[in-house]
């Protein structure tokens, strides 16, 4: 199915006229592209993590690769990268949110507020930016315990069977906690978040937008999690229509400008 934009007339009453705009997709070369460089980032940044958080450490201080999870020293380096990804990826999704709407009303008559000037688009990327620092700190706590909990099983593991602190180290290391898998995953989930969080932005600083529609590739790999969202009309600051809604969600949504009595979902999804 094409992804659409729902746009109503300046006259309407009725709920938004569907316009064929597939270039307006954001599936597709540019997103794949910073999938596959994030994942290059992340892996690398996740491997020099693991290999510091094991420097120096013998049995008996085993320990310290625990208490090495709670030091920024430690975990700055791959806070920094993705930071740097999630803005880099942020301030993209800022950048098509701009083109959906300036397209989209491209030539549409009485829309004062996207004449010449009329948007501050700098300031989308701005928030869009600060998003991605404020959400970074947030993203590398939620690794950060995940990685924790398994750890502490290998350090368990360690002790009760009495292997060596070499054995642990490469137990640990070819796990999935620093492995392409992983970095992958994190890639794809965030590009998916921090795209639509940018485009957000944008539709935000427009003034014209006022919802967003859920959209899928409608096609047998849609999960039961994504499918029944799939061309809901959400308000704009409803969060249940913000993609990722699982690890690895390629979902995305279009933006939405209705009349008054346009109907938004209001179900639980």
């Amino acid at each position: 199915m094409p992804a659409i934009i729902a746009l109503v007339p300046p006259d309407a009453t009725k709920a938004p006229r569907r316009m064929d705009s597939t270039p307006l997709n954001p599936k597709g070369r540019e997103l794949r592209r910073m999938e596959r460089e994030g994942t290059e980032r992340i892996h690398a940044a996740l491997e020099k993590w693991g290999r510091s958080l094991f420097r120096g450490v013998t049995a008996e201080t085993v320990a310290l690769i625990t208490a090495r999870l709670d030091d920024p020293e430690y975990s700055k380096p791959l806070r920094d990268v993705l930071i740097a990804f999630l803005q880099d990826t942020a301030n993209a999704g800022a950048e098509f949110g701009r083109k959906q709407v300036e397209q989209v009303f491209m030539g549409v008559k009485r829309t004062p507020v996207l004449d010449a000037g009329a948007v501050d688009w700098t300031a989308a990327n701005l928030e869009a930016l600060e998003w991605a620092l404020e959400y970074g700190y947030q993203l590398i706590k939620g690794i950060t315990d995940a990685t924790r909990l398994q750890i502490a099983n290998e350090i368990r593991y360690f002790i009760d069977n009495s292997i060596t602190i070499n054995q642990l180290r490469d137990r640990l290391m070819e796990s999935n906690l620093f492995s392409l898998v992983r970095a992958e995953s994190i890639a794809i989930t965030e590009v998916t978040r921090a795209y639509q969080q940018g485009s957000l932005a944008a539709w935000r600083r427009s003034g014209v937008v006022q919802g967003k529609e859920v959209q899928t590739a409608t096609d047998e790999l849609v999960c039961p999690i994504c499918a029944p969202k799939s061309g809901k009309v959400f308000r704009l600051d409803d969060p249940r229509g913000d993609a990722p809604f699982h690890p690895r969600c390629r979902c995305w949504s279009t933006p939405v400008v209705i009349g008054d009595d346009a109907e938004f979902s209001e179900e639980v999804l």
